[in-house]
């Protein structure tokens, strides 16, 4: 099986799209099709044995659209081949996590990642990628470049010496931001010293807080990885992600960015994050509840006010209370413990049990 990206010019809508996807799908000896109408690119998972990327593109042409392939190598010399050892991978999401990341770099024909040997094998053109290119797309995603030895760095010329474990070809254009980034030819020291002068010191009673669901987490690597990220964005205060909640909150500068772009940065990771407008603002999250029972002469009001975290409790005539909290320093859970523990049994709201009840991912 083979991967080629085909520049597709004409579409204007997700009709167009699907159009495409449709009509390739039914092509003798493809298996996959994929249409981006942003990046104006199908990227196409085929049988060499059986088709071939002219007859593809042609296919295309065919709907009315306009084809343009990637050049089949680039007049400024030959591939050549790297191997990078790369750590903090823990499963197979992250795995193609980081193959689909390089495979957007300009000049990468192959990108191959072995979860056992820890190591990425990529393949490019030398005049239009290099290895800190790499280094720096990989420490973008939340992994750990691992450089032991100068070997793992050198490029390798025969590309027999390094087997590849799955291919994944692109010659797309990659993220302005990734490309405009200078070159890590610094030390550690140095390096940390960097982040750290160009942290954004906002005071934070200037900071707003934003509030994301997140779905396509898998492991505590999924969450280092979204952190990381974020914390590195300019205007980004802080980052906070819930694995189990499937929650993310930032504290942010409106200034310098809002939460639509933190969306889509964590969308680049290859997860999806839906900002929640009325759960963000400048206050806390709130926890709602139903007292069941209470102990004599003590009410949940005097158990959690005072607590770090807790900004505000009320309860009406019904016993159902609100609680509202910061949850950077505390979580539902917490507060539930907190209530139980001196004699209270309490209810979560229906409409805000996923904050605490798990049972659907679990028995997934």
């Amino acid at each position: 099986m083979a991967t080629v990206n085909i520049r597709v010019e004409g579409m204007v809508c997700q009709s167009c799209v699907q159009n495409i996807e449709q009509n390739l799908s039914k092509k003798d000896g493809v298996s996959r099709v994929a249409v981006s109408l942003e990046e104006k690119l199908a990227r196409v998972t085929y049988d060499a044995a059986v088709t071939n990327p002219q007859e593809l593109a042609d296919e295309i042409e065919e709907l009315g659209f306009e084809t343009m392939l990637p050049s089949v190598a680039a007049s400024s010399g030959a591939s050549k081949t790297c191997t990078i050892g790369v750590g903090g991978m823990t499963c197979h999401s992250c795995v193609s996590l980081i193959e689909d990341g390089l495979g957007e770099i300009a000049g990468v024909e192959s990108a191959a990642v072995s979860l056992e040997k820890e190591q990425a094998v990529i393949v490019f053109n030398p005049s239009m990628a290099s290895i800190e290119d790499f280094k720096t797309a990989i420490d973008d995603m939340g992994f750990i470049v691992k450089t032991p030895t100068e070997k793992e760095g050198d490029v390798v010329e025969d590309d027999d010496e390094v087997p590849l474990i799955r291919q994944r070809r692109s010659r797309r254009t990659p993220r302005r931001s990734r490309r405009s980034r200078p070159k890590r030819t610094v030390g550690k020291g140095l390096e940390q010293s960097f982040r750290e002068v160009t942290m954004d010191t906002i005071g934070e009673e200037f900071l707003l807080r934003a509030q994301f669901n997140l779905s396509g987490l898998n492991c505590a690597s999924c969450v280092a990885k979204v952190e990381k990220h974020l914390k590195k964005k300019s205007g980004v205060h802080s980052a906070r992600v819930a694995l189990l909640a499937g929650k993310a909150e930032v504290k942010y500068n409106p200034e310098k960015i809002s939460p639509e772009i933190i969306a889509q940065e964590v969308n680049s990771l290859g997860f999806t994050a839906v900002y929640l407008p009325e759960a963000s603002s400048g206050g806390g999250t709130i926890l709602e509840l139903k007292v069941d029972s209470e102990p004599m002469q003590l009410t949940i009001n005097q158990v959690l006010m005072g607590k770090e975290g807790i900004i505000g409790v009320t309860v009406d005539k019904h016993r159902n209370a609100r609680v509202e909290y910061d949850n950077t320093a505390v979580g539902p859970r917490d507060i539930l413990q907190m209530v139980e523990k001196e004699g209270f049994t309490v209810t979560v709201q229906a409409k805000k049990r996923g904050l605490v009840n798990h049972g659907k991912g679990i028995r997934k």
